[in-house]
Formats: structure tokens, C-alpha cells, sequence
């Protein structure tokens, strides 16, 4: 499959390039800077990257003429400002590149029309598979807070500017589909986690600073409410059922993706400081309590295991170990090389 991958060089995109590389498909990559950055410099040389900031004026005349010129089967939108506690910061900034960003992406597409493909002797027109690749998030707070697990049906209450964008890009997507026939699909994932994620994001936070005590680097964790229970799936699984989207879902479909059952912070946490070489001693810090904490957040499994078929889903504890283990090495890195400061 010709592929093209937007946000390509971010934390979901890189091992979603993997993945696809994996698969065999023919990959475009696309980002904001245009290079990848180092943990996946391996992929230089093995995928064309280029550019795209989807919320320039002329972004939309490129894509046309790149559309037109590559006609890719596919495309896995993943571009985004992706942080929810960052949206709060410049939400104008978030609702242009998670709104603003998708619609440049759909009129391009709309303005390239449907591309032609040589079938044998004869040539046919279709629209790329368009994966639009949403958020959980826009379902909002549960209430009550022990219902079942979110679904593809359920009405959206986002709660922040990030996951309003997200969801007004899904029905942006959406209205292109039903008005223009595009082949679009949303996929809204919970919440995705493993190696190479920011510590901005909360297992990642927590992994980094384990590392950190047992280097020497602090004293303790600290950390917020690790009551709250939360869906979180590996990112390498999540790519896997991004994939297959790509190729096997229906058209105009909403898809969740989460397993269906949680974590508490706390329990993450500890699994951490077990796999610890020494003792982690934690600090509840007041600065990080939040009062709107939903305690419990699932989005419904049956989509994800659809996606994953006979593919069984990576163990949590294997993806905090992995995580860890990736910090780990990040520290011992930064600890060996030589000082920029002169002597």
C-alpha cells in the first residue's frame, strides 16, 4: 500500500512508520520540521520525509499537486497538537492545527478529486482511505462515574480545547464523507503509552522519575492523585489497529479503541518501584491534584480486538518495563557525554 503518514516524526507517528514499514506498505512521511529526530534517526534514508505545517495558507495547493502526483491509497492522519494540558495554554493555537490542520488535509483532498488507479486494463476513480485518528477524550466525564465503557454512539461533552478540536475535526471529516463520499474513518483511541512517549504524559513522568532516583538524580517521586483509574493500551498495538484501519474498516465508520478495563496510577506506580534496583520513596505534591479528576475512564474493547484479531494485546506490566527500561537508557546517555561547559 502507498502510504502517506501525517505527524510522522511524533511519538504515535514513528512507530506507526515502523509498523507500516513492517507491513510492506510504500510510506510518505510527513512533518512539521521536516527531519527525524533522534530516536528515530534509523528510519533516515528508509522513508522520504518532508515538511507540512497544515495551518500555512499554501499548505493546500501542495497537497494537491502531491496528491495528484503520488495518489496514495491511504492516509493515517495523526498530525496534532496532542497535549490536553498544553490546549489550555493557546487554545487558538490547538483548534489551527487539530481543527484548521484537518480541514486544510480534506479540502486538499477535495480539490485534488478522486484520484485515478489503473486496475489491469482498465482505470478507476476513489478517494484515499482517510484515517482520521480522534481522541477518547471528546467523550468527556463519565457520569455516572462507574458506567460501561465508552462507545462508538455515545454523545461527545469534551472538556478542554484539545479535545473539543479533536472532535470538531471529527465531524469535519465526517460531514466530507456524507457530502463528498470521501473514505473516511475516525478512530478515537484512549489513552496510548510506551517507550519514547514525553514525560508530559503521566506513566512516562512516572518511569522518568524512577529512573531518576535510582541514578541519583532526586530523591523521590512526585506525583498527584494515583487514585484515578485509567484505559491505557501500548502504542504499539494502537499503531497495529491504526493499520488496519487503513485497509479493513467500513467507510464513514467511528471506531473506539481502548481495552476496556484500567489502571490505577497507583498500582502503575508500584509495578514501577518493584522493578527498581533500590527504594523509590514517593511525595504526593498538592500542585498536581486536580479536583475534576474523573475517577474511571474505559473506552469499549470489541473495535481493538476486531483490529488486533488472534494478535494478543502487550501485557501493561510489559509496556511499564519497556518504558522504564527506555528512560533508563535516555539517562544513562545524557550522564556519558561530555559537558558543554568550558573548563
Amino acid at each position: 500500500m502507498k502510504l502517506w503518514i501525517t505527524g510522522a516524526t511524533g511519538f504515535v507517528g514513528g512507530y506507526a512508520v515502523e509498523a507500516a514499514l513492517a507491513r510492506g506498505d510504500q510510506v510518505q512521511g510527513w512533518a512539521g520540521r521536516g527531519r527525524w529526530p533522534e530516536d528515530l534517526g534509523h528510519l533516515d534514508g528508509q522513508v522520504p520525509l518532508e515538511p507540512l505545517d497544515l495551518t500555512a495558507p499554501e499548505t493546500t495547493n501542495d497537497l494537491i499537486r502531491r496528491l495528484q502526483q503520488d495518489r496514495p491509497e491511504a492516509i493515517l492522519h495523526l498530525a496534532a497538537q496532542s497535549n490536553p494540558r498544553a490546549s489550555f495554554d493557546d487554545p487558538p493555537a490547538t483548534w489551527r492545527i487539530n481543527l484548521g490542520g484537518t480541514l486544510a488535509l480534506l479540502e486538499a483532498m477535495r480539490k485534488a478529486a478522486p484520484l485515478s488507479w489503473q486496475a489491469g486494463s482498465s482505470s478507476h476513480l476513489h478517494w484515499p482511505r482517510l484515517v482520521v485518528v480522534s481522541s477518547g477524550m471528546c467523550y468527556g466525564r463519565p457520569e455516572p462515574p462507574d458506567r460501561p465503557p465508552f462507545g462508538p454512539n455515545d454523545p461527545l461533552a469534551p472538556r478542554d480545547p484539545y479535545s473539543a478540536s479533536k472532535a470538531a475535526a471529527d465531524l469535519a471529516a465526517l460531514q466530507y464523507h456524507h457530502a463528498h463520499g470521501f473514505d473516511v474513518v475516525i478512530a478515537r483511541p484512549f489513552q496510548q503509552t510506551g517507550p519514547r512517549q514525553s514525560e508530559r504524559y503521566v506513566l512516562s513522568g512516572m518511569a522518568r522519575q524512577v529512573a531518576e532516583v535510582e541514578a541519583g538524580m532526586r530523591s523521590e517521586v512526585s506525583v498527584g492523585n494515583l487514585e484515578v483509574e485509567r484505559d491505557f493500551t501500548d502504542v504499539r498495538d494502537m499503531v497495529r489497529a491504526y493499520l488496519r484501519l487503513t485497509r479493513h474498516a467500513v467507510s464513514g465508520r467511528i471506531v473506539v479503541l481502548g481495552r476496556g478495563r484500567g489502571i490505577k496510577l497507583a498500582d502503575a506506580l508500584d509495578h514501577l518501584r518493584g522493578l527498581a534496583d533500590r527504594p523509590i520513596p514517593v511525595r504526593i505534591d498538592p500542585a498536581r491534584l486536580r479536583n475534576d479528576d474523573p475517577p474511571r475512564i474505559l473506552g469499549d474493547p470489541q473495535a481493538l480486538h476486531e483490529a488486533l484479531g488472534d494478535q494478543p494485546l502487550i501485557p501493561i506490566e510489559t509496556t511499564l518495563a519497556d518504558l522504564l527500561n527506555w528512560w533508563r537508557g535516555r539517562i544513562r546517555g545524557s550522564q556519558s557525554r561530555p559537558s558543554d561547559i568550558a573548563s
